[in-house]
């Protein structure tokens, strides 16, 4: 199975219908198209790379059994995400470990300069370190917008939270990622002022 092509979903409401009539077809449409970005997701909530397609599996398996009394109050794309939050916390129960979410950026593509380089790992430690250091909630807040393009009322339905309480703590959040961030702007800023002032 193709997990990682693109594809043009039907609408939610079709989705469930087929899904409640127990159109298999329908369950690996949906397989297709979200599986990589759960695995990421799941493994960010488990802390780790690797196991988090055991994860995802079971909540396809979740679905599946639950096909019958499919109820979409919101999004579908909300609902696939509880199931794999659920899921993952259920693992991380049964292991007996703390939930640690994972803030791993990706380098950037070409092949910077070294002197690039060094300061886009330092921009990349100073971020992810700030990204960790949120309280647990505002963390899965911020993963879910910024890394899984959830919105605000989709994550709101996956974590059980209001709107407002979902965009109150992703304010906090980019608030905090500004805050650790300005100093190396600053710096960088001052020290470009400073390298004119002197070629002046």
């Amino acid at each position: 199975m193709n997990t990682g092509q693109p594809m043009t979903l039907p609408p939610d409401e079709e989705l469930v219908r087929r899904l409640r009539a127990s159109d298999e077809s329908a369950l690996e449409i949906v397989i297709v198209a979200f599986w990589q970005r759960l695995v990421r997701f799941v493994e960010g909530i488990l802390g780790r790379e690797g196991g988090g397609e055991d994860v995802v599996q079971e909540a396809f398996i979740r679905l599946w059994m639950r096909r019958a009394e499919l109820r979409i109050e919101g999004s579908f794309r909300a609902l696939l995400y509880t199931l794999a939050r659920n899921a993952a916390i259920d693992e991380l129960r049964r292991g007996g470990r703390r939930m640690a979410l994972n803030t791993k950026v990706d380098p950037p593509s070409p092949q910077p300069s070294p002197l690039a380089a060094l300061e886009e790992s330092e921009l990349r430690e100073v971020a992810e370190a700030a990204i960790a250091s949120l309280p647990p909630r505002r963390r899965e807040v911020f993963r879910l917008a910024r890394m899984e393009g959830l919105s605000y009322k989709e994550i709101a339905e996956v974590m059980g939270l209001s709107p407002q309480t979902v965009a109150n703590q992703m304010s906090r959040a980019l608030t905090a990622l500004h805050e650790a961030l300005d100093p190396i702007f600053n710096g960088r800023r001052s020290g470009d002022h400073d390298r004119t002032a002197a070629n002046g």
